[in-house]
């Protein structure tokens, strides 16, 4: 009876394992994220519109605080500034201190800087059709003297 009972469930058990979908591991997931990111910021850094778009969800969007209150930035307007030359193009160091993974969503926190200025990042990221997209970055932006 034993025997007719793993003798039956064999089959199933080797259909489930051979067909269920494989996860990446965590260490997987952390460097792909970390190149999003890094992919994104030097996207601004060169001016590449096309390294920015691939990094960035269609719906993304940035916040952050200017003096006259709360802005919100869509990817289309966001490209449309680098392109246009009105942001970026200059060179920052990328500190990634912490990413947060749990399925197919991540949360990290990175910091852009140079001498002009500091932008301290909470980036909320999918894996969407296998890749990492940034959905969302609230930044606090600090300029600095030259």
């Amino acid at each position: 009876m034993k025997h007719t009972l793993l003798l039956t469930a064999l089959p199933f058990l080797l259909t489930f394992t051979t067909f269920t979908p494989s996860m990446p591991s965590s260490s997987d997931n952390t460097a792909a994220i970390r190149a999003t990111i890094t992919q994104f910021a030097q996207g601004a850094d060169n001016q590449d519109v096309a390294a920015l778009a691939e990094s960035l969800h269609p719906e993304a969007q940035q916040f952050f605080l200017s003096p006259d209150g709360l802005v919100r930035l869509t990817v289309p307007a966001y490209l449309g500034m680098v392109e246009a030359k009105q942001i970026g193009g200059v060179p920052r160091d990328i500190t990634i201190a912490s990413i947060d993974v749990t399925a197919h969503i991540a949360q990290a926190k990175a910091t852009f800087a140079n001498d002009a200025m500091r932008l301290d990042n909470y980036v909320s990221l999918m894996q969407v059709d296998g890749e990492w997209k940034i959905l969302s970055i609230v930044i606090k932006l600090e300029m600095r003297g030259k």
